[in-house]
């Protein structure tokens, strides 16, 4: 099943609105109503669970290394990223640029675990939080 930001971004909203409808309910002493909320923000928990799976799964997870694969003499001319499994990317653009695109791409994962830590502070400052919003929705797949 593929989830999209948008859809995420509804479910957290409708979380916040199902928690207000709970503490209503409770005010009002309607234990039906708060039992049938109870019920709905279990669901949407289970679906924010599985999104944040989802989107988990969707890149191979870090930590990722940098090999200098230069054929022969080592020179710097030529970079591998990745596990010790697998080859994420190669850099081949010249000593100082191939080293330097490899270290970005190397610190990708650690730097996307950062940024939803920032996004989830950034949502008090909403311009700075929505920026930030697109360019995960970009390393998610989402549009942006």
């Amino acid at each position: 099943m593929k989830i999209n930001i948008d859809e995420i971004r509804q479910a957290e909203s409708t979380l916040e609105d199902i928690n207000e409808e709970i503490r209503e309910a409770r005010f009002h002493d309607d234990k039906e109503r708060e039992e049938f909320m109870l019920k709905e923000k279990r669901e949407t928990l289970k679906f924010l669970a599985l999104a944040e799976k989802e989107k988990h799964a969707t890149f191979t997870p870090g930590p990722w290394q940098i090999e200098d694969c230069t054929p022969g003499e080592s020179t710097g001319l030529r970079f591998e990223v990745g596990t010790k499994d697998s080859v994420i990317a190669r850099t081949t653009d010249g000593w100082k640029e191939a080293h330097a695109n490899a270290r970005l791409i190397a610190a990708a994962p650690e730097m996307y675990e950062i940024l939803q830590e920032v996004e989830r502070v950034c949502l008090k400052t909403p311009e700075i939080g929505e920026k930030l919003r697109e360019v995960l929705a970009k390393v998610d797949g989402g549009e942006a």
